[in-house]
């Protein structure tokens, strides 16, 4: 009898391999005549089947993930192919978390700089203001700082008013009780001069080329050397002027004057005309500005005139507490007013008045308060608050 063609991998009977290489239909292995294996006498096909079904088996399980190796075994002259199953494939440690990536610098915080309490215009048209506890010089054509620089703890006592004098290479700053020297082109501090009787500061002026004269309720008149920061024993004279502002051409300050009907304190002479701050004398004590000379005209005082009284660009100025307020000279109708948060100190300059506003020095037109450049706050960075 003739042996029987099976497939090499399960025995199963497979057709004539004369024309070719064939799939067995029971595991789908390819059987080749070169690779023909003849099935042993005796070998039943039962046998064949069944190894068939458990190569198929292995097929499937090796879809899920389980390895198989061939056996060769031999029972009754029949080559079997054997299976068998490994421990499947551990997974691969996972990766370590990747850290956070690190949160950007928060961005800086605008900071007021404080009320401004001293400001005046140096040689070359730079702005020199006192806001706060520091000494700001200001560029004139970009409105940003050149330099600060910021007080000693000393001043924390120094006493209510401020004068800024600019003093070619240096700058004094004057105020109740002691005066400061710094150095125009960094704001280096020079020296602290602390007077030996403080009081109130009434006037100061600006002697020869470096010198400050000084005059504080308390004290005789005190000379300084801005380049040293002390006392100088003599040098030029200069006139003493009222801390409270007005352009150079006018007078301005405290000028006692009363009659039956008002009770006048500040003043200012601009031409033939004079500008007082007064109250009435009508049992009803009024508030009022009182113009007199070539215009004659009262109307309701809208502030005091704490830091400035004058005539700037055919503009009554008149700067108090919490207010600063703009009047038509000739007939003392309200042309703008500007809300502040205390008395801001004023200086003008040409048509152009800088004085504190938010925390800050702003620049407005005296004509009518329109805002022409404002300094930016300050930055600090958040977590350094």
């Amino acid at each position: 009898m003739a042996k029987a063609k099976t497939c090499t991998h399960c025995g199963a009977p497979i057709p004539d391999l004369s024309a070719g290489s064939v799939n067995c239909q029971f595991c789908g292995a390819l059987n080749s005549p070169r690779r023909l294996w003849r099935r042993v006498e005796g070998a039943s096909s039962n046998q064949g089947v069944l190894l068939a079904a458990g190569l198929g088996l292995a097929v499937m399980l090796a879809g899920f993930g389980v390895t198989f190796m061939t056996i060769t075994a031999s029972s009754d002259n029949l080559e079997h192919d054997l299976f068998a199953t490994e421990a499947p494939i551990s997974e691969p440690a996972p990766a370590p978390p990747t850290p956070p990536a690190p949160m950007p610098p928060p961005p800086p915080t605008p900071v007021a700089w404080g009320a401004l309490r001293a400001v005046a215009v140096d040689e070359r048209g730079d702005i020199l203001a006192v806001l706060g506890d520091t000494l700001v010089k200001v560029d004139r054509a970009t409105f940003t700082p050149r330099w600060t620089s910021s007080f000693s703890s000393q001043w924390s006592f120094a006493g209510n008013y401020r004068i800024i004098v600019p003093r070619g290479d240096h700058v004094a700053v004057i105020s109740d009780k002691l005066a400061g020297f710094f150095e125009a082109t960094n704001g280096a501090a020079v020296n602290e001069f602390k007077y030996r009787r403080g009081g109130i500061l009434q006037r100061v002026c600006a002697a020869g080329a470096t010198q400050v004269l000084v005059d504080v309720l308390g004290e005789s008149i005190q000379r300084f050397d801005a380049s040293t920061g002390l006392r100088a024993s003599s040098g030029p004279n200069c006139k003493l002027k009222e801390k409270l502002g007005c352009p150079s051409t006018q007078r301005c300050g405290w000028e006692s004057y009363s009659n039956d009907a008002y009770e006048c304190r500040y003043a200012v002479s601009v031409g033939s005309n004079v500008f007082r701050n007064c109250t009435t004398e009508d049992g009803q004590k009024r508030a009022v500005f009182v113009a007199r000379g070539g215009s004659a005209w009262e109307v309701p005082s809208l502030g005091g005139v704490d830091s400035y009284f004058g005539v700037v660009d055919e503009t009554l100025i008149a700067a108090g507490y919490k207010l600063i307020v703009a009047l038509d000279p000739s007939t003392g109708d309200e042309r703008w007013r500007i809300p502040t948060e205390g008395t801001s100190a004023v200086v003008a300059d040409g048509t152009t008045l800088f004085l504190g506003r938010e925390g800050t020095l702003v620049a407005v037109k005296a004509r009518t308060g329109e805002e022409l450049q404002r300094l930016p706050l300050r930055t600090l960075n958040a977590t350094a608050q």
